[in-house]
């Protein structure tokens, strides 16, 4: 990419990296907003996504490379499951498609922090937050009239009701914007927490509260534990006071011991929040009485997931009994065995620490992607391209945007 970049002038540059981030911002729209998220087909969309693949082997050999082994990795899982039956043929070429897409957004965060100016990642920050508070405004207005909006648009499109249907079109956000959402709100808490412009830490502060308010009326629990821990993390490892670290460490262990009556007192202070108070409260129920089952039907759902992989470990395969685990990480063991989950986590791994050795700091991009890791085991994610664009792309562009010169804290 180096010669390829240089060799073209600074001028070329500009509107090469230009380019890019017009590129990747339509596609964010077309991907994330609920309207045309329905309206669009379904392969043209993929098509979309997949095209960036070819900018980034002309770019550079080395992403040519990645982007082949990705290719032939992902030809070689859906092979597998071909052979072992786990998936029809349809569904197959479906998941290897899925599979390349999931990943190339990492190249997006690699080629932004490398190559963009400043003033593209200002634009490209720009841009995404004029999507997201637009949807966030059209959320907030259907909340007011159906607490559970964002719960119920949850549900799998193939069983699309005209009630949802018309939520979508009105661009109200349902699963996979909030959990996008709890990305930027990690953002802002990093702001909040390390920037030293007092403009900035009152504005982010400002943005947090409004986005844990969105969370809550959301009545997602995982995504608000999951935001929380993040935010804790966020603290943790930013801190240069052994005191604060002290507290937070001292909370995590008292909240562990004394997690029945913690749950409890959850229950009782989102009391005016049904959804939230169901969820902890059962969560208390299950653990006072030791049954699992109270809390609902997905840690059987998972358990009965583990079981079937129990059955063919290696390369997965068909199973006694169907499966709707809703998780990713399970489903991939189910499907594709060791093997899959192997393949699909060193891509993981490979690319987080590439794009983390690009980045000043590394404390939120951390953060954020154990933030997916876990997101992954709980939730099947494997479609939900709005939290791998906010992951991947738009948490190293917030980095390089809003770092502080002093703030040298990071998970290294």
């Amino acid at each position: 990419m180096e010669n390829t970049l240089k060799g073209k002038g600074n001028r070329l540059d500009n509107r090469i990296s230009l380019f890019f981030c017009f590129y990747a911002l339509f596609t964010i729209v077309i991907y994330t907003l609920p309207m045309l998220k329905i309206t669009l087909p379904y392969m043209a969309v993929a098509l979309v996504l997949l095209a960036g693949m070819f900018f980034f082997m002309y770019m550079s050999s080395k992403w040519m490379y990645y982007v082949i082994i990705l290719c032939i990795a992902s030809i070689i899982i859906a092979a597998i499951n071909l052979l072992t039956g786990s998936r029809p043929l349809i569904d197959d070429l479906n998941e290897l498609v899925r599979n390349i897409r999931f990943f190339i957004p990492f190249l997006w965060g690699s080629f932004a922090v490398k190559y963009c100016t400043e003033k593209q990642k200002k634009f490209v920050l720009i841009v995404f937050g004029i999507m997201c508070g637009y949807i966030l405004i059209k959320t907030f207005d259907a909340l007011q009239t159906v607490p559970d909006v964002c719960r119920e648009l949850a549900k799998s499109t193939s069983r699309e009701s005209a009630v949802r249907t018309g939520y979508r079109m009105q661009n109200v956000g349902g699963f996979e914007y909030s959990y996008m959402m709890g990305i930027v709100t990690l953002g802002f808490v990093w702001n909040a927490v390390t920037n030293k412009s007092k403009l900035i830490k009152i504005l982010s502060i400002a943005a947090t509260i409004v986005c844990y308010y969105f969370i809550i009326q959301t009545m997602y629990t995982l995504l608000l534990i999951l935001v929380f821990v993040g935010t804790l993390g966020i603290f943790f490892f930013n801190t240069k006071k052994l005191y604060v670290r002290i507290i937070i460490l001292l909370g995590v262990m008292f909240s562990v011991i004394f997690l029945e009556p913690g749950l409890k007192f959850l229950a009782d202070l989102f009391s005016f929040n049904y959804g939230l108070e169901e969820k902890f409260t059962s969560m208390y129920l299950a653990l006072r009485y030791d049954d699992v089952d109270m809390v609902g039907s997905r840690p059987e759902y998972l358990m009965a997931g583990i079981v079937n992989w129990i059955e063919h470990p290696i390369f997965g395969g068909i199973h006694k009994s169907d499966s709707n685990c809703h998780s990713f990480i399970i489903t991939t063991l189910e499907s594709s065995g060791i093997v899959g989950l192997a393949v699909w986590s060193g891509f993981f791994g490979f690319n987080w620490k590439q794009i983390r050795s690009l980045l000043p700091h590394t404390t939120l991009f951390d953060v954020t992607m154990l933030y997916v890791l876990l997101l992954s085991i709980f939730n099947p994610i494997g479609y939900v391209f709005e939290i791998v664009f906010a992951a991947y792309f738009i948490i190293p562009i917030w980095t390089y945007v809003f770092k502080s010169p002093e703030n040298t804290n990071s998970l290294k």
